[in-house]
């Protein structure tokens, strides 16, 4: 957290990687759940 905000300070971070980072990780949890159910169903477990 400390790294995002010096390189946000020193201008290296933009806000689209932020939003895209923003936008990407509820998608990842919820393909994570998905996953997870298809592999107890299908896997045999």
């Amino acid at each position: 957290v400390l790294a995002v905000m010096m390189f946000s300070v020193a201008g290296i971070v933009t806000q689209t990687p932020l939003l895209l980072l923003l936008l990407a990780f509820p998608l990842c949890v919820v393909g994570d759940q998905i996953g997870s159910r298809l592999f107890h169903r299908f896997g045999g477990t």
